[in-house]
């Protein structure tokens, strides 16, 4: 019995297709393929184009009152609801001068469903100051959303244990004294100075210096009045970029 065999050769050939759609649309197409033989082979090619779609969780944050020196954190989450990727950028509104307020990332890809957060920093630099920024945070051919983040400054507080000190009646000759404490109620230093009268009958024996953060100092009060007459002096307290708490 003879047998005969025949061996075949078979080869691919493979073809890469680019789809880059321009509009939110469906396209379809055909690609042709001619054979020596004169075959003609089709192949029908279909792609549907959606456009990004971002959404934010807040589009307004608001970091409250910050101590000049220190900074404030947020975090907001965005995410791309559509079923393409999403390449994004952030834009501060203004430009990007030097400005309290500090957003990234600036800009990124997010991928089909997939989520990231803003990362917001507030450094506030003058007190008594309200700060208020809106960015842009857009993607191209989808939507465009606002995020407005606000803030305000303030200094450091100082709390007095008294603003009224009453010595009575004193014997003429006598310097009573009465301490005053000085409490630093911020997590920052605390610079203070007394404005005294050098040849006033009151007198403090430290009228300037700083406080470290959540501390308390103290200082005395004398009285050096020498006349039989009633006295009153008002000393003032000045505080760098700070207020004075009840």
């Amino acid at each position: 019995m003879h047998t005969d065999m025949c061996h075949y050769t078979v080869s691919c050939l493979a073809a890469q297709v680019r789809f880059e759609p321009q509009e939110a649309a469906a396209y379809h197409a055909s690609a042709a393929c001619s054979l020596d033989n004169g075959e003609l082979l089709t192949v029908q090619i279909n792609g549907l184009a959606k456009f990004p779609f971002l959404s934010l969780e807040s589009s307004r944050i608001d970091l409250g009152e910050v101590v000049v020196g220190q900074t404030a954190e947020a975090y907001v989450r965005f995410g791309n609801h559509s079923p393409v990727a999403a390449n994004f950028t952030l834009t501060l509104a203004g430009g990007s001068r030097d400005d309290v307020f500090s957003i990234q990332p600036s800009r990124g890809t997010l991928q089909p469903n997939e989520y990231s957060v803003l990362h917001v920093v507030y450094s506030p630099k003058a007190t008594g100051t309200f700060s208020c920024r809106t960015c842009t945070l857009a993607t191209a051919g989808g939507n465009k959303l606002t995020l407005t983040c606000q803030g305000t400054a303030t200094g450091p507080q100082l709390r007095l244990s008294s603003r009224v000190f009453c010595f009575g009646n004193v014997r003429s000759g006598q310097s009573p004294s009465k301490v005053l404490y000085l409490e630093n109620c911020s997590n920052v230093p605390l610079v203070f100075e007394f404005l005294q009268d050098p040849n006033g009958v009151f007198a403090l024996t430290r009228c300037s210096g700083v406080i470290a953060p959540r501390s308390i100092t103290h200082t005395a009060v004398l009285f050096k009045g020498t006349l039989p007459t009633n006295y009153w002096q008002r000393i003032v307290c000045l505080i760098k970029v700070g207020t004075i708490r009840s």
